[in-house]
Formats: structure tokens, sequence, C-alpha cells
């Protein structure tokens, strides 16, 4: 089954000069037969792009689930992005 998983990072790998807690999301598209293996694979995906391209990140487990959909779904908008 086909999974889009968003994500929330830790509050610790905020930078608060640009980005507020509660604003800085991971979408994960990922393949996964149930929605807690859809969630694991969403934080490991997650977790090593944010290791090869971001400090601090500590434990895959750091990151907490906001909502899961079935199948992929493509964000268009974000709230923030609305001025």
């Amino acid at each position: 089954m086909r999974y889009t998983v968003v994500l929330l990072r830790p509050e610790y790998m905020c930078n608060s000069t640009n980005e507020k807690y509660g604003q800085n999301i991971y979408v994960a598209h990922v393949y996964a037969a149930n929605e807690q293996q859809a969630v694991d694979e969403a934080r490991i995906q997650t977790f090593n792009a944010d290791k090869a391209y971001r400090a601090g990140c500590e434990n895959k487990d750091d990151y907490k689930l906001c909502i899961l959909f079935e199948g992929y779904q493509i964000p268009r908008l974000f709230g923030w992005q609305v001025t």
C-alpha cells in the first residue's frame, strides 16, 4: 500500500530565525504493508535525509506523526505560505 506521511521535526532542530516549531515538517511518500510500518519507514526516510542535509538530528523516533494518508498526496500549499 502507498502512503503519504507528514512528520513534524523535533523542536530542537528548528532554527529560531527561519523556522518555527510546528511548521518544520517533512512529507514522505512510502510503500508499506500497514500504517505503522508506513510511519516507521517515513521516520527512517526523514532521519536519513536530515542526517545528510541538516545538523542536529539525533533520533528517528523524535519525529512526530502529524497525519497519514492512504495513497500518494502531493502538497500544494502550506498554511505559513499564505500571506
